[in-house]
């Protein structure tokens, strides 16, 4: 018997922002979902029944990643909701009504909240928290507005990488980034991501 046809309008809008993020088309048009954190892959298992196996990278990078596959994601019914390739020119955000909980998956998978080494007056180097937000321009340009109207934080200028079609979005001041981490709030997510958050947020300085 045939499986049944999963509809993008049937799957909850965070894990929609876990498609987005992960989802490429295989050869012979499956849909495949990669990830090094599993929490991700295992939380579209609530729609697709396939098996998780985990896979090596490739032959120059030797981490393993969690990969899903199936053929039950109605292909049109994504592109409805903009949807594009991960590595086309052009990637729209899909069309909602409202982004947060998109937003926390998207952010859980292609943002990175680090230290960068700066320097005080006296030449003394200390270590600031950044927030950085990865993706295709076009999609980070609707985030950085996304973010901006529901944080009252300034639009952010893009730093674009040599391929010419990736961008990064950054933060570097501590109340903005608390802003978003403070709006993006909710359920579900992913724990190790938010608890790994909360932890630098309390450090946001580290000397040396």
């Amino acid at each position: 018997m045939k499986s049944q046809m999963i509809q993008i309008n049937k799957i909850s809008q965070y894990d929609i922002g876990i498609i987005w993020s992960l989802v490429s088309l295989t050869e012979d048009n499956r849909i495949c979902f990669r990830h090094n954190q599993k929490y991700f892959i295992e939380s579209l298992t609530k729609y697709f029944k396939n098996n998780i196996y985990l896979q090596q990278r490739s032959k120059t990078k030797p981490d393993i990643q969690y990969v899903l596959k199936t053929n039950q994601l109605d292909i049109p019914s994504l592109m409805e909701y903009s949807w594009t390739e991960r590595n086309s020119n052009i990637r729209n955000i899909p069309i909602m009504s409202d982004y947060k909980n998109f937003l926390r998956a998207y952010i859980e998978i292609h943002g990175v909240l680090n230290y960068a080494i700066r320097y005080r007056k006296d030449k003394t180097k200390y270590k600031k928290l950044r927030l950085r937000i990865y993706g295709n321009i076009n999609l980070i340009k609707s985030i950085n507005q996304i973010l901006s109207i529901n944080t009252s934080i300034t639009i952010k200028s893009l730093e674009i990488l040599k391929n010419s079609k990736t961008s990064i979005l950054n933060y570097q001041l501590l109340d903005e980034i608390k802003s978003i981490f403070l709006y993006l709030q909710g359920q579900p997510y992913c724990k190790e991501y938010w608890d790994d958050i909360n932890e630098k947020l309390n450090n946001p300085i580290i000397d040396g």
